[in-house]
């Protein structure tokens, strides 16, 4: 029968693992075929599902740096959990659908918020239809869904395919930061904002 391989453990699987290495891995080069972000592990405070965009909100909870012992309380943090974000300037990242990585250790009420990479992501067309190339930011009447980016504003990210009807979601390249769009909508320059 096919197991988990342990290397420097007993092999007990958690979760759906199928190799578990305790201890570091070195590699000259690391292939993920099926999902394209990297994501880290935050406790939700409420309710959020693969694409939703989340922002931190002001409940913490505590980490550590993950050493087998914590030697000091240098080692251990007050942490912000996530919610929906509800404006745009507080957009953090994007609830990954299947995130290649995931740093971060297992945490209760955890999600996969993905920072980098390609995800996708919630979206209305209150602003107008989502095309490919267009920048994307927090939705001004629905809470942890993206629509276009018009004018300026904080971009949450770029939308790499067109909306289509029905489907709730686009795929995006998280790319936060500050964007102001020539009259067309297609071009940003992030000095345009300072």
């Amino acid at each position: 029968s096919l197991g988990v391989v342990g290397i420097g453990n007993d092999a007990t699987q958690l979760g759906d693992e199928m190799l578990r290495v305790s201890g570091r891995v070195r590699a000259t080069g690391f292939d993920i075929d099926a999902a394209a972000d990297l994501a880290e592990n935050f406790e939700a405070v409420e309710a959020v599902d693969a694409g939703t965009v989340v922002a931190f909100s002001t409940t913490t909870t505590q980490w550590s740096v993950g050493k087998a012992t914590a030697t000091s309380t240098n080692d251990e943090y007050t942490m912000s959990t996530v919610r929906k974000a509800r404006v745009s300037y507080e957009a953090v990242g994007v609830v990954s659908t299947n995130p290649g990585i995931v740093l971060g250790k297992r945490v209760q009420n955890g999600v996969p918020v993905a920072f980098s990479g390609r995800i996708p992501v919630k979206v209305t067309t209150e602003a107008g239809i989502i095309k490919q190339g267009d920048y994307l930011t927090v939705s001004d009447t629905m809470p942890g869904y993206a629509m276009k980016l018009v004018g300026e504003g904080q971009s949450i990210g770029r939308a790499v395919s067109d909306y289509v009807e029905g489907k709730e979601k686009v795929l995006m390249v998280v790319q936060n930061g500050l964007q102001k769009l020539d009259l067309a909508g297609k071009h940003a320059t992030t000095t345009g904002m300072l």
